[in-house]
């Protein structure tokens, strides 16, 4: 699992003998990290439009629109597991 991209941002998290396997990740953990793959795939998709010459600036603005869309998405996947932890810390204080 340790393929090498070179635009590709390490999630620490999964190198490190506590982080949980994907099924026993919460919900929220699930969709962030989805949502972070998700957002990783189409930096490359707007780096290869970025590379292709011949594009008339369509495919740019398509891939503005997206990068944005699934920034937006990420952003509120990872406040809500932010929110999660807090609650889970909370409980386990009390």
């Amino acid at each position: 699992m340790s393929t090498q991209h070179p635009h590709r941002i390490e999630d620490k998290s999964e190198q490190t003998a506590a982080a949980p396997p994907q099924q026993q990740r919460t919900r929220a953990a699930q969709e962030a990290h989805a949502e972070a793959e998700r957002l990783t795939t189409q930096i490359g998709v707007a780096l290869q439009a970025v590379a292709n010459s011949r594009d008339e600036g369509q495919d740019l603005d398509t891939c503005a629109d997206r990068l944005e869309r699934y920034a937006r998405d990420l952003s509120v996947a990872l406040r809500e597991l932010a929110r999660e932890r807090r609650l889970a810390a909370k409980d386990t204080a009390a």
